[in-house]
């Protein structure tokens, strides 16, 4: 989102007022200002303002998902993806907790998914002929790295219900409250998309040993936005 920024108005500590916007479209003088203060996520200045860049709405849209047995062979589509040089419209990746969640809290309530790693993408192009290009080749990654099933479809109705799912999720893990007073945590950060795995699998083994040393019943769901070079991964835990 950082690179949709265009610039800011925004207010230091000192009271003083910057605009960010008054420069060439390409330069190499000075520091990039916008991007210093949108990396310091309010630390060095209040913004008041930002003008953001418009993005065409995506023609021949399509929306999918994909089943796997491990969270690891969700990830290797996607490293398999990237270095292929391809770039979807999105790209989610959700463990098989979080997709207990969506069914737990019926916030998807057309369909029942399973259980399992699942990643969510949607794929658009200006022509057909690249849509269809691009779905292939999910396809057959999807099979070459293990997918128990995969599916693509343009039906509004059907692309509503799945994108849904990906949308409710947030809100799905509170449905796993067994009571009113029981805490919702949420964690991010953003790791190399190789290390991904790596790190769902941590987090569960550490809230399972805080689980059992404190003889409590916690529940950890984990999902990241995965399409971008680097994952930025959310842990909400029960």
């Amino acid at each position: 989102m950082a690179s949709n920024v265009i610039s800011l108005t925004l207010v230091l500590a000192s009271g003083i007022i910057i605009k960010t916007h008054h420069r060439p479209r390409k330069t190499s003088a000075g520091y990039d200002l916008t991007h210093l203060v949108i990396g310091s996520e309010g630390t060095l200045a209040l913004v008041t303002e930002a003008v953001l860049r418009l993005a065409p709405i995506p023609r021949n849209l399509h929306v999918g998902l994909a089943t796997f047995k491990t969270f690891q062979e969700g990830v290797d589509v996607v490293v398999s993806l990237q270095k292929l040089g391809h770039r979807l419209e999105a790209l989610e990746l959700a463990d098989g907790p979080q997709m207990t969640c969506v069914n737990v809290s019926g916030l998807a309530p057309k369909r029942l998914f399973e259980e399992v790693p699942t990643l969510f993408f949607k794929i658009a192009g200006p022509t057909v002929r690249i849509v269809q290009d691009q779905m292939a080749i999910m396809q057959e990654l999807c099979r070459t790295h293990g997918a128990s099933s995969v599916e693509i479809t343009h039906r509004q109705d059907e692309m509503d219900v799945i994108w849904g799912a990906r949308k409710c999720m947030g809100t799905a893990l509170l449905a796993m409250k067994n009571k009113p007073t029981d805490l919702f945590l949420h964690s991010d950060c953003a790791v190399p998309i190789s290390n991904l795995a790596s790190l769902v699998a941590g987090t569960q083994d550490l809230i399972a040993k805080a689980s059992a040393a404190d003889q409590a019943d916690w529940f950890c769901a984990n999902v990241g936005h995965i399409g971008d070079g680097k994952t930025y991964h959310y842990t909400n835990c029960m």
